[in-house]
């Protein structure tokens, strides 16, 4: 991709009339234009093909169009230096430039938390005027090397720990969902969580565990393990290839009808044919009304076993998404605060 060689604006010049980071994301600004005038929402999906390539994990890919746009918006006060290296890395700019952008970036960030102050006392004691300064720098350091946006591994334990809390999550769902006569299963929460935030095996796995622990006490449960690992691979492949294209709520909910469908189409099958006598899940009451408007017993259970599946793998779904949102500012990542001034 070619870029343009035009003389960019010296970050922190006065004579530009703007802050320095004003005049880093005017830089930034006029990259993208040379660029074609990437939209943002390109601009995301690109960096997200970036980190996957390089290895980072689904759950860590994710770079959303808001907070992209929000790199370019004028009066900041802090820049997230990684996800800058990333932005500029996509818009063309060879790599090895990429450390000379993210060095100017800081070096904005260091400059806008402590502004030179032209009118200061000059018999002020000597050392002292440094002191502001070298605070902004140890700030942006910090900023710089724990920056919340800099996608990392998950560690393995950490993984393993992501999967156990999802197979309990779904056998506490499946065991609470009857006592309290919910027209939720809630036996796959835990499956979307892990398929996000694992990949599309880590969702299979933690379906076909969840359904072996389940059927210890509830043994007719086990067939259904085609069910939960159904689930996971369609969450897992669509989150990973299809919902960070765009904006991921709007895209997750289309996921969620996908996971519904695929589910029904293998639960109708297994109740048939293991159980004719029902689950005595309330979805059979509704497959009832429907018989009695005139649908053939396979055609009203899977209609009506399709309807509860929507409903609860919307509820699954968007739990689980949020869950991995909080996982990744709270323990996958530290507080973004270079993307949210």
């Amino acid at each position: 991709m070619t870029v343009s060689n035009s003389p960019m604006p010296d970050v922190g010049d006065p004579s530009h009339g703007v802050t320095s980071l004003d005049a880093f994301v005017l830089e930034l600004r006029e990259l993208r234009v040379a660029s074609g005038s990437v939209s943002y929402g390109e601009i995301a999906r690109r960096i997200a093909v970036r980190r996957r390539e390089a290895g980072i994990p689904d759950a860590l890919c994710v770079a959303p169009r808001t907070t992209i746009y929000d790199v370019f918006r004028l009066g900041r006060r802090r820049i997230d230096v990684n996800l800058v290296g990333d932005i500029v890395s996509v818009l063309g700019v060879p790599d090895e430039e990429l450390p000379s952008w993210q060095e100017r970036a800081s070096r904005a960030m260091i400059d806008q938390l402590a502004p030179v102050d032209a009118g200061a006392a000059p018999d002020s004691e000597p050392g002292n005027g440094d002191a502001p300064s070298q605070l902004a720098a140890s700030q942006a350091m910090r900023l710089t090397t724990q920056d919340a946006a800099t996608p990392v591994r998950i560690p393995l334990l950490l993984a393993i720990l992501i999967a156990v809390i999802s197979v309990t999550i779904n056998v506490l769902g499946h065991t609470w969902s009857h006592p309290f006569g919910t027209p939720l299963f809630l036996d796959m929460i835990g499956t979307a969580f892990a398929a996000f935030a694992l990949g599309p095996v880590g969702g299979a796995v933690v379906g076909l565990a969840s359904s072996l622990f389940g059927s210890i006490a509830d043994p007719p449960q086990l067939p259904f393990a085609l069910v939960q690992i159904a689930g996971g691979l369609a969450w897992g492949l669509g989150f990973r290839y299809w919902c960070q294209r765009g904006n991921p709520w709007q895209r997750l909910i289309v996921l969620n009808l996908v996971a519904a469908a695929v589910s029904s189409l293998i639960a109708v099958p297994i109740i048939l044919r293991t159980m004719p006598g029902g689950t005595g899940h309330m979805a059979e009451d509704l497959a009832i009304v429907f018989s009695h408007h005139g649908a053939g017993e396979i055609e009203a259970l899977f209609k009506a076993n399709f309807l509860a599946q929507v409903l609860d793998k919307m509820v699954a779904g968007l739990l689980a998404f949020a869950g991995l949102r909080l996982v990744q500012q709270r323990v996958l990542r530290r507080p973004v605060q270079g993307s949210t001034d």
